[in-house]
């Protein structure tokens, strides 16, 4: 369902908002995968202690070791002492591709171990105690600021590079099989290949804006906002920031949900993100186009019948889209919306 309300008084000078109730999937990061901002590295001073405290991590240790032995058996007969002896048995090559595949399974299964240590929550973060807590959760469910605060899905950056490093060791890998000539195989690689290409070009796009302007904040007016007031805040950019036409921002309502898919192995349940409300707003430069930008404000007005925020459950986001001349600025805002605790059934 789309509407578009005309502009009211208190919005005057602005564009009219489209508002949408269509239930949207959305390709990001469910909420339990985030890391809380200002938490440590998983693999970083705690490890241990954090590692002890999940419960499936112990069993990828299976996993890591075997890809251990097996990149020090590559290992061994690639360079090792007795490379020649083991060499009488093998060819060259499959010491090489056991070290390949060996390697790979080593980062896939530090990756498990990063989710599954994520996923199990860290115990230096602030719990509720007591029913004030839990009647004002945004008190100790994350790290809400008034005086400026990153862009969402900024604290997960070593999931991100660490996963992106076991695709492209994954591709690597698979792309031997390109040796065996068989065009099913090479066209499957093709479509592999090319979707490679776009988390390559993805990987660029948000270097090049990181080193170009570095990250934009946003500076809230007040903490929290329930349900039916209005949501009012700042997007300041850091530097020099030339838009060449109104920016486009998007409050966005969004629920992770647990999805079960059919596979040839079974039934497969997967937590994903949808947007269950969106409002689209366009916002108008406060100079020229192509002038310099140095923030922007803006206000949506909450409904008052969609859920609050339950983090890892149902959370409002800021979604901000910058027109620049070559690729756009774009950043995600993670908006305290809350529910009243009377409010509450």
């Amino acid at each position: 369902m789309l509407t578009t309300p005309p502009p009211s008084e208190e919005g005057a000078g602005r564009e009219a908002s489209t508002v949408s109730r269509e239930r949207e999937r959305l390709y990001v990061t469910p909420r339990g995968m985030v890391p809380v901002p200002g938490t440590k590295s998983v693999f970083g001073r705690g490890f241990f202690r954090r590692f002890h405290a999940s419960k499936v991590a112990y069993v990828l240790l299976v996993f890591l070791a075997a890809g251990t032995a097996l990149f020090l058996f590559g290992l061994a007969g690639t360079v090792g002492p007795d490379k020649e002896a083991l060499r009488e048995e093998a060819d060259p090559a499959f010491f090489w591709g056991a070290m390949a595949f060996g390697g790979t399974l080593i980062l896939f299964s530090l990756l498990m171990i990063q989710m599954a240590i994520i996923q199990e929550g860290d115990p230096d973060r602030p719990q509720r105690v007591g029913r004030s807590s839990e009647a004002e959760p945004w008190t100790w469910d994350h790290p809400w600021s008034k005086r400026w605060m990153k862009p969402d899905y900024g604290t997960d950056g070593s999931s991100v590079v660490l996963g992106r490093v076991v695709f492209f060791s994954i591709v690597a890998l698979l792309n031997i099989a390109w040796l065996s000539g068989s065009w099913i195989f090479r066209g499957i690689l093709i479509l592999l290949d090319l979707f490679a290409l776009l988390i390559v070009y993805d990987t660029l796009y948000k270097t090049y804006q990181v080193v170009r302007f570095r990250g934009p904040v946003v500076i809230w007016e007040e903490i929290p906002v329930f349900l039916g007031q209005a949501l009012r805040g700042r997007i300041a950019f850091p530097r020099d920031v030339r838009a060449t036409a109104p920016l486009r921002l998007t409050l966005r309502c969004v629920r992770d949900e647990l999805v079960t898919h059919t596979t040839p192995t079974g039934p497969q349940h997967r937590i994903e993100p949808y947007a269950i409300y969106r409002e689209t707003r366009e916002i108008p430069l406060p100079g020229e186009p192509g002038s310099p930008l140095e923030h922007v404000d803006f206000s949506f007005d909450v409904p008052n019948d969609l859920p609050g925020t339950e983090l890892n459950k149902v959370y409002w986001q800021v979604v901000a889209d910058v027109p620049l001349p070559g690729p756009d600025l774009d950043a995600v805002f993670l908006a305290p919306v809350y529910q009243r605790s009377k409010d509450k059934k």
